[in-house]
């Protein structure tokens, strides 16, 4: 049957648009919208760190054995924007997820991607800022 055949390879890509689903938030306490955005959002922040840390330890092991071996900065950068790359569909998809709401039968507008979400309201306007804020910066 070619549609459920194409649906389980598509349904293989899935991690390119949610690299979260890779792992399990929920079972390290990070299983509400709430929170799995803030992480989404931070995501690009947290492989900088990363890339960052590896060149200060590339940096330091070059020092201590006085050797001329240090990582190309300009090697590394271009890694992180790959990475990025990479992965912007899912951090452009995670920073509008906010703004998208959608009817509810109870006539209130609810988040499209967390029904519990009332728009307008409440939490919302704290899950704005962050989405607002992702969408500046990446």
């Amino acid at each position: 049957d070619a549609p459920s055949d194409l649906s389980n390879v598509l349904s293989f890509w899935t991690f390119v648009s949610d690299i979260l689903s890779v792992f399990r938030p929920p079972c390290v306490g990070l299983g509400t919208f709430w929170q799995s955005l803030a992480l989404k959002s931070l995501g690009p922040v947290i492989v900088a760190v990363v890339f960052l840390a590896t060149y200060g330890l590339s940096y330091v092991a070059t020092c201590a054995m006085r050797k001329g071996s240090a990582m190309n900065p300009v090697l590394l950068q271009q890694g992180y924007f790959t990475i990025i790359f990479s992965f912007f569909t899912g951090i452009a998809q995670a920073a509008f997820t906010v703004v998208v709401c959608a009817n509810n039968p109870s006539r209130r507008e609810t988040l499209q991607a967390d029904r519990s979400v009332l728009c307008y309201e409440g939490d919302w306007f704290a899950m704005l800022v962050v989405g607002v804020l992702s969408i500046l910066c990446w």
